[in-house]
């Protein structure tokens, strides 16, 4: 009972940082908010209140929080896997007691927090932090600290006057038609803000978090079923393509997709 609120507790918590990740109109901004605020509520996590709502949950239906019964059978590890690590409980010891799960509980949380610095590490967050200072309606508008990181990686050495004038063309510019990165680099002229157009044309090529490719192959993993074994490789690319790229696929017209496919000649011939 205890791992099952323990569990539904990280759930509720990390659930917030998903929906942002995952939402295609999220700003960076929220998304660094709701990240600091999970990493947060990590390491602050309090273990007491957890062991309590428990210990009322198992009284009130009459669960037993712990299996203290001898198995009969003990589980080994392979021989394969004795050389290396695992991060699991195969072949050891189930816990008894309240401490013994507490000692579990917080190995795990200082793997969840490694995790998320390993992907969402320096590089990683500096990224999108200078990607949310490159908007306009930023309060750090190209602030040059904001943007080290991005500079560092890329080589790009932007000059104090260079972002100054920048700031100052983009003042007289509608703020409201810049929405996005891209609109903005719409407007930069490369001949005039040659550093400040590689900066941005690096922002909008490069992807920022891995959300996106994750749900590129999770569509891939929809389309090509076990009922579609026999498909080629062209028509899995075009059904791919048209799920991956919905966006720009539900702009499409369709009465002029089936006129052009109508006025096409025969592509196959038979035999």
């Amino acid at each position: 009972m205890t791992i099952l609120v323990y569990f539904g507790r990280l759930y509720d918590y990390s659930d917030f940082c998903t929906k942002a990740f995952q939402k295609s109109t999220a700003t960076v901004s929220s998304c660094l908010i709701l990240l600091a605020d999970l990493r947060e509520r990590l390491v602050n996590f309090d273990f007491d209140k957890v062991v309590e709502y428990a210990k009322d949950l198992s009284g009130k239906y009459e669960i037993e929080n712990f299996d203290v019964r001898d198995t009969i059978r003990q589980r080994r590890l392979p021989e394969r896997f004795r050389e290396g690590y695992l991060n699991s409980s195969v072949g050891h010891t189930n816990a008894s007691n309240f401490e013994e799960l507490e000692i579990l509980l917080r190995q795990n949380v200082r793997e969840i927090l490694a995790e998320l610095d390993a992907r969402f590490g320096t590089d990683q967050s500096g990224i999108m932090k200078a990607a949310d200072c490159c908007l306009p309606r930023s309060q750090n508008f190209l602030n040059k600290q904001e943007l080290n990181t991005l500079s560092e990686l890329y080589a790009i050495d932007i000059k104090d006057c260079e972002i100054e004038v920048f700031r100052s063309f983009i003042a007289r510019k509608d703020e409201s038609q810049l929405n996005t990165l891209i609109d903005v680099l719409d407007v930069i002229d490369k001949d005039i803000f040659p550093d400040v157009f590689n900066l941005y044309q690096v922002l909008v090529t490069i992807p920022q978090t891995s959300c996106k490719v994750e749900r590129m192959f999770s569509s891939v993993k929809r389309i090509k079923t076990r009922l579609r074994l026999q498909m080629t490789t062209e028509r899995l690319n075009h059904l791919a393509l048209l799920s991956i790229e919905k966006d720009i696929a539900e702009t499409l017209c369709y009465n002029d997709v089936i006129e052009h496919f109508k006025q096409t000649k025969h592509r196959r011939f038979l035999l």
